[in-house]
């Protein structure tokens, strides 16, 4: 199993890395029905995954492989990197390598922790109803949670936005502290995830073009713009003065710009 043992905060280095990106029980507790559910602006995939790792029910293969093909196919070939969908054996590819006693562990401990979501799906529907007004340019994500392999936390293609549920466990979770230090760990929790969630779907709309080629103070002013306009979404101070400090004092200077040519003119600025 492939696990970081460099974990940066947001992912942002790992987005930036690939840029871009592809681009709760089953027995007796969550019901698969939740995944479908269109008031709900998080789609329960991990449920469907869940069920068929843990049951090998050929039913919730089907639907991954029809109704949810496109994340299920981010799944297998650009978060695990198994194989391509459509290979003969890849069914069984899939189920054996979550056979991993790690992953095996992490699957029960995201049934358990995250039997329901409904703080982080009404914090990520305060955010889409701020971006129709605050970003009216910007389409809405389109939402869903899965179990991958402890390697990324949000991964995007387009407006699909999947959440890996297993890096969102807590700060004191066992697997976490093998590879990650403490400062690292504070950030694995779940009240992160939405507000990860938001960065990583904007990063991927306003990106620079040449993060690397970038000077330091560039990206600096880059991130703290995202971060600045996540907390006007999110309607409170998730991240820091120091992490917005940068945008701020632009935004004093400049009180009639909008948070659409905010980030604009951060991502331009870097190209």
């Amino acid at each position: 199993m492939r696990i970081v043992k460099k974990y940066l905060f947001s992912a942002f280095v790992t987005l930036m890395a690939s840029l871009v990106l592809m681009g709760c029980s089953f027995g007796d507790g969550t019901p698969i029905s939740s995944l479908g559910d269109s008031s709900l602006p998080i789609r329960r995939y991990d449920l469907l995954e869940m069920r068929y790792l843990t049951t090998g029910d050929y039913s919730a293969l089907q639907k991954m492989r029809t109704t949810y093909i496109v994340e299920t196919r981010a799944l297998v070939e650009n978060l695990l990197k198994i194989g391509d969908l459509d290979e003969s054996g890849i069914n069984e590819r899939l189920s054996n390598y979550y056979k991993d006693s790690t992953l095996v562990k992490a699957i029960a401990d995201v049934d358990s922790a995250f039997f329901d979501m409904d703080r982080e799906n009404e914090e990520l529907r305060t955010c889409i109803n701020r971006m129709r007004r605050l970003l009216p340019e910007v389409e809405a994500p389109d939402v869903y949670t899965q179990i991958g392999d402890f390697e990324q936390s949000v991964v995007v293609s387009g407006k699909l936005v999947g959440i890996s549920l297993e890096k969102y466990l807590g700060s004191d979770y066992p697997t976490y502290k093998r590879f990650y230090d403490e400062q690292q760990r504070k950030q694995m929790s779940r009240e992160y995830m939405i507000p990860e969630c938001m960065s990583i779907y904007l990063l991927s709309l306003y990106p620079p073009s040449d993060f690397r080629g970038s000077s330091a103070e560039m990206r600096d002013f880059h991130f703290h713009c995202i971060w600045y306009v996540v907390n006007k979404l999110l309607g409170k101070e998730f991240f820091g003065p120091a992490e917005t400090c940068k945008a701020d004092a632009f935004m004093q200077l400049h009180k009639g710009m909008s948070l659409s040519d905010l980030l604009n003119y951060s991502s331009k600025k870097m190209r």
